[in-house]
Formats: C-alpha cells, sequence, structure tokens
C-alpha cells in the first residue's frame, strides 16, 4: 500500500487477483448488512461450547481428573467441560490413553456425561 500526496491509495500486487469490495452503507448497519450479504452470517457454535471449561496441562491419572472435579462440584463452581491434555494418551501417540493411569478413561467419560458435563481429549 503506498499513499499518494492527493487523497489516493494505491495497491501494487506481484500477482494474483485482488478482490476489493467497498461497502458504503449509507449507515453501520447497512455496512454490516452488506458485509454479512458478501461473506455470509458467522454460524453460531454448540452451546454447550460456550460454558464454563475447566483446561490444564498435568492432570496424572483419571482419578486426579475425577477429583478436580468433584472439588470443583462440591464447592459450586460451574463447570459444563473438562479437558485433558495429552497427558491420557499412551507414550503421547494418538487415539491411545495409558492404560495404566488413564485405563478406566471411558468409565470416567460416561460419569462426566451423566452429569450433564461433555469432555474434550487435546
Amino acid at each position: 500500500v503506498a499513499l499518494q500526496p492527493t487523497p489516493a491509495l494505491t495497491w501494487v500486487s506481484v500477482g494474483g487477483i485482488l478482490d476489493l469490495y467497498v461497502f458504503l452503507g449509507p449507515d453501520p448497519q447497512s455496512v454490516v448488512r452488506q458485509y454479512l450479504h458478501v461473506v455470509g452470517h458467522p454460524m453460531m457454535p454448540p452451546y454447550w461450547s460456550l460454558g464454563f471449561h475447566l483446561c490444564r496441562w498435568g492432570y496424572r491419572s483419571a482419578n486426579e481428573t475425577r477429583s478436580v472435579v468433584q472439588r470443583m462440584h462440591m464447592h459450586n463452581f460451574p463447570l459444563d467441560v473438562q479437558w485433558n491434555d495429552l497427558d491420557y494418551a499412551d507414550k503421547h501417540r494418538v487415539f491411545t490413553f495409558d492404560p495404566q493411569k488413564f485405563g478406566d478413561l471411558p468409565e470416567m467419560v460416561e460419569e462426566f456425561h451423566q452429569r450433564g458435563m461433555k469432555y474434550v481429549l487435546i
């Protein structure tokens, strides 16, 4: 972008096509409406994803994760989604879980679901 001495703006491109859209309004609401007509409306994320999440690295076992969730509920902290970082995995391999430390991972997830919670693996 190069500014000119007069009220002008110049774009220089090495190649490709530059699509430039100018939304003239006449008011801010019209500009937003015109912009959304071009790009489309954003999607609404799943309702549960807007809730209270708890995530950290370092949960050493399924029992430790359970304990944290139980303490959160015991002290009336809101908690909609529990996350586990890669600690759950067997030797950090994807699509696995450590049979010693997280051997009952499916049962833990089912417990969370019964409480109305979601569970996310990183």
